[in-house]
């Protein structure tokens, strides 16, 4: 199975999740008829949501993999292994490159030097770039990253039960709570306390940059059929592409 149609490309250095003025600005707009506790709550919820998005994207990079095809025990289900499809030119310095991968950043540094994908399936044409992927903590941290998030949603109001109500109704897997707690946590940008016109137009290209990763993350994560390592990259990419919508909009307030 090939992650090219996924969008696991990666096309510069993860960043770090900062959330600084747009995720914050909930305090003065969507949580106003709230006591002061019930604030509290929701920012702790936030807070840790926000908190298990960093934790995960740095682990992840830091998975180790071995592309020295190394000896495990048959059924052992601590690593998964995938492919890389290479269509660049086969070089001596590209096949050194590969053989010194380590962990996942460097996976994602080769993928976006060569533009390679990541497949399931062996082929003639990706048999000589098989990685081995320690898998066992990943479904553990995509898990916590789902759990903090309905955290944050059941802070703001929400029942498990209308958790489960979007997923179904929207088709969605359940990683898609991740994009629905972003999502209630755009709604301070759309305010009409964000008046002026400029910052506005600010969080409209913020909120549809993130609208763009979000459909990015459900069809990645159905496209992977349940691979561990397609589906933890495409998450990771996926908070890559919110980090750098951030960062933009932090960017385009601070001109007006």
């Amino acid at each position: 199975m090939s992650a090219k149609g996924a969008d696991v490309k990666t096309k510069k250095k993860m960043k770090k999740i900062l959330f600084t003025t747009a995720l914050f600005i909930l305090g003065a707009t969507l949580f106003n008829s709230c006591t002061k506790v019930e604030v509290e709550n929701v920012f702790d919820a936030e807070k840790q949501f926000l908190s298990a998005l960093n934790l995960y994207t740095d682990n992840f990079m830091a998975t180790p993999v071995n592309s020295t095809r190394v000896q495990r025990a048959e059924g052992s289900s601590n690593f998964e292994t995938i492919y890389l499809n290479v269509f660049s030119e086969v070089t001596l310095a590209l096949l050194s490159e590969f053989e010194n991968i380590r962990t996942m950043q460097d996976v994602s540094n080769f993928i976006d030097r060569t533009g390679a994908s990541i497949e399931y399936t062996v082929t003639e044409t990706n048999a000589r770039f098989q990685l081995d992927v320690y898998a066992s903590d990943i479904e553990t941290a995509l898990n916590s990253m789902v759990s903090e998030a309905k955290q944050y949603l059941y802070a703001i109001g929400l029942k498990e039960h209308e958790i489960q109500e979007m997923l179904i109704n929207k088709d969605l897997p359940e990683l898609a709570v991740i994009s629905i707690a972003i999502d209630y946590q755009l709604e301070g940008l759309t305010s009409p306390s964000l008046a002026p016109s400029c910052r506005r137009a600010c969080s409209d290209s913020f909120t549809e940059a993130v609208n763009w990763a979000a459909a990015g993350l459900i069809g990645g994560v159905f496209f992977c059929g349940g691979g561990l390592i397609c589906t933890g990259f495409v998450v990771a990419m996926y908070i890559r592409e919110v980090a750098a919508a951030d960062s933009a909009f932090n960017a385009c307030v601070a001109r007006c």
